[in-house]
């Protein structure tokens, strides 16, 4: 496979480019909340299957090699609902004119145009 220098010349650049992308698709995430984004179906399915957050942070850490407290697990996962879901709900006035933002389903306003 020709190294990246090697890209300009290559006729078939885009196979080879996506090859090597999806190489990383297996690389371990490099922040934790970016790890436990990545496990989130799993965690979600432990959670939904009973199981508790003490026994998750355990299997993060065995299993997966992601140390942190139950602190911070459930505030990822916190993290992870809310945006999930989210939706915009106009912001209403006292007299019902809508103002210029939308009512996060989690709190907090946010400004049109921006997410």
């Amino acid at each position: 496979m020709p190294g990246p220098r090697d890209w300009g010349t290559s006729s078939d650049w885009f196979s080879l480019a996506r090859a090597r992308f999806a190489r990383h698709r297996t690389e371990k995430p490099a922040t934790k909340a970016s790890q436990i984004r990545a496990l989130w179906p799993d965690i979600d399915a432990a959670l939904q299957g009973g199981q508790s957050m003490k026994s998750i942070r355990k299997w993060l850490e065995e299993d997966a090699g992601v140390t942190l407290s139950i602190t911070s697990l459930t505030s990822y996962i916190s993290r992870i609902r809310c945006r999930r879901r989210r939706k915009r709900v106009p912001v209403q006035r006292s007299r019902g004119s809508q103002v210029g933002g939308y009512a996060l389903a989690c709190g907090g306003t946010q400004k049109e145009g921006r997410s």
